[in-house]
């Protein structure tokens, strides 16, 4: 297996050893972090799916459009190598989202949303980033004011904005 637990831990602390803070996507602080955020989102998409660090690589940590086999094939080829063995110790891991697993909903995310702040730290060159939160049930929401996913996830053609928009996304 691969141990990263220690990893983790250091992780999740500063360089200066101090608790890292997420913020309110709607706070000062928030609209900082997010735009962090965005620019390194684009420039994981630039990254070819091989690289652990582009954004199709850790898109297949929750789920995969084949079988995994089949995917590992097309997007490395037959030759072996530590990118594909990540890959196949990685994609497709999202267990609680396939098993019905509800205990392991959680812990699951929060590691994964951890592990991908590392990678927006690295990608942006941005030490300090913190992922922000959407409050979507913070004083003052209603359904139709607060439950709308922010404004900067719904810009396909902004240029800051448009590598957080998705298609897909209901």
């Amino acid at each position: 297996g691969i141990m990263l637990l220690p990893g983790l831990v250091q992780s999740a602390l500063a360089a200066t050893g101090k608790p890292r803070i997420r913020y309110d996507v709607d706070s000062d602080p928030g609209r900082f972090m997010l735009e962090i955020y965005a620019r390194a989102v684009a420039e994981m998409k630039r990254k070819p799916a091989t690289d652990p660090l582009s954004w199709t690589f850790q898109w297949y940590t929750h789920a995969v459009p084949q079988s995994k086999d089949s995917l590992l094939n097309q997007v490395f080829g037959p030759n072996p190598g530590p990118q594909r063995s990540l890959a196949q110790a990685m994609w497709f891991t999202c267990e609680p989202h396939f098993s019905g697993n509800d205990y392991a909903f959680l812990p699951w995310h929060r590691m994964y949303v951890l592990y991908l702040e590392d990678i927006v730290r690295k990608v942006s060159g941005f030490p300090d980033f913190t992922m922000p939160y959407w409050n979507y049930t913070g004083p003052g929401c209603s359904p139709a004011s607060c439950s709308v996913m922010p404004a900067q996830f719904r810009r396909p053609n902004d240029p800051l904005w448009s590598a957080l928009y998705s298609e897909q996304r209901n």
